[in-house]
């Protein structure tokens, strides 16, 4: 070992030796609660207003304050809208969320405001985003060989391209990719729908179909943890995606009977316009470890003035459910407009 490596464990542990020796009182940080706002103000009726009071450290033992109807203030374009609180029996909601019961049409101007005692007040406001209710899509399938399967190449990428009216420029655009898989086995029908990561950038394939390892996604990114895909910067809304082909599939169980698989997908879309705020927070809050469930993740950004959180906005459009038939024999699907 060299000179240079034992002096830098030699100062390793002298500053270990010293810190234990050094007293710390976790009270100096502070003793003010802060606020925690999450709000995903969503093309719907119900918007969910998700208030905690975050504790110092140092008072760990103290109880939270419970914030109630009373000390939040919500405004939709300089009015007041009415908070509510949900009740036992009240769908989708635990009892005693505080929500809004209303619809934003595109534009909306929104502001919360909250405060209690002992904590400074918040305040967040964000914008209602376009929705992209007049898109199309276009889709063919290619000669992108994705894997194989027996021994021969399987091809079942689709190239396509969401065209969004001129309105559009400008907004955060994001998609996913949904997928209802109905199996049938043994007399019993399953049905399962879930949101795919199979969604890819065009700039991860060269010209001759291969996947480029390494590439820097110019386009299409994912949305921090979640599964959502945006695009930076761009009018051409464009991606691949990995199409699931129905499937049969038979062989003998242990008594030599034969037993059937089939498999019948259906997918979609969900297409997105997100507000500057929803993105910039969704965009900077990642951590690799916290989407293992092993960790916390990265907070870097907050428009709630006075606390932590985000007060966001985004609409949803979605395409209807399609299949193998949308498909033609030279592998172009009819353009899905709406």
């Amino acid at each position: 070992m060299s000179f240079r490596a034992c002096r830098g464990i030699s100062y390793i542990f002298l500053l270990l030796l010293t810190s234990c020796e050094l007293p710390f009182d976790l009270k100096t940080l502070g003793d003010r609660d802060m606020l925690k706002l999450y709000c995903e103000v969503v093309s719907g009726d119900t918007t969910v207003l998700d208030m905690d009071v975050l504790v110092p450290v140092g008072y760990h033992e103290r109880t939270p304050v419970k914030v109630g109807p009373e000390d939040v203030v919500m405004t939709v374009d300089g009015k007041e809208v009415e908070i509510r609180v949900a009740a036992d029996d009240d769908p989708n909601l635990e009892p005693g969320t505080l929500y809004v019961r209303e619809n934003f049409p595109a534009g909306s101007q929104m502001c919360v405001k909250a405060s209690i005692e002992g904590a400074d007040p918040i305040e967040a406001k964000t914008v209602m985003p376009l929705h992209l209710d007049d898109y199309r899509l276009e889709m063919q399938l290619t000669d992108i060989v994705s894997g194989s399967y027996n021994g021969d190449n399987v091809r079942d990428m689709v190239r396509a391209r969401l065209i969004l009216p001129e309105v559009a420029e400008g907004t955060h655009v994001g998609i996913q990719y949904v997928v209802r898989h109905k199996t049938d086995s043994c007399g019993v029908t399953l049905f399962d729908e879930q949101v795919l990561q199979a969604v890819y950038d065009v700039t991860e394939f060269s010209s001759d179909g291969n996947l480029v390892a390494g590439v820097d996604f110019s386009n299409l990114t994912r949305l921090g943890a979640t599964l959502t895909y945006v695009w930076n910067a761009t009018d051409e809304y464009e991606f691949l995606f990995r199409h699931l082909t129905d499937s049969v599939s038979e062989w003998k169980d242990e008594n030599g009977e034969t037993v059937t698989w089939s498999s019948d997908y259906h997918f979609k879309f969900r297409i997105f316009a997100l507000s500057e705020e929803y993105y910039q927070y969704h965009s900077r809050t990642t951590n690799e470890f916290f989407e293992l469930g092993m960790a916390s993740p990265s907070y870097t950004y907050t428009n709630v003035h006075g606390g932590t959180g985000m007060f966001g906005a985004i609409s949803v459009a979605e395409t209807p459910w399609m299949d193998d038939d949308l498909f033609g024999s030279d592998g172009t699907a009819g353009k899905e407009e709406k």
